[in-house]
């Protein structure tokens, strides 16, 4: 049994964690996806996290500017995180 199992069974038992903080704690080895599976009663999916998606979200948006011929300075705020 990992070191976090009853402290992420009681978070989520206890209503504090959702099933996606659950799935998190598998992401970050926290937890097993069989202890997932125990607390929960779900299998768990590995999914991208949703920093991972805006990341790639954003990453494409820039790629479309580029394409699209955005102007040097859009590009460069955009790189720079201020954008």
């Amino acid at each position: 049994m990992s070191e976090n199992f009853a402290k992420v069974k009681n978070y989520y038992e206890g209503g504090c964690w959702t099933k996606k903080q659950v799935g998190d704690a598998v992401a970050k080895g926290w937890i097993t996806a069989e202890e997932y599976r125990e607390i929960t009663g779900e299998d768990y999916v590995s999914m991208p996290t949703q920093l991972d998606a805006i990341q790639a979200a954003v990453e494409k948006s820039n790629e479309e500017l580029r394409q699209e011929g955005a102007d040097a300075l859009t590009m460069e705020l955009l790189e720079g995180g201020i954008l």
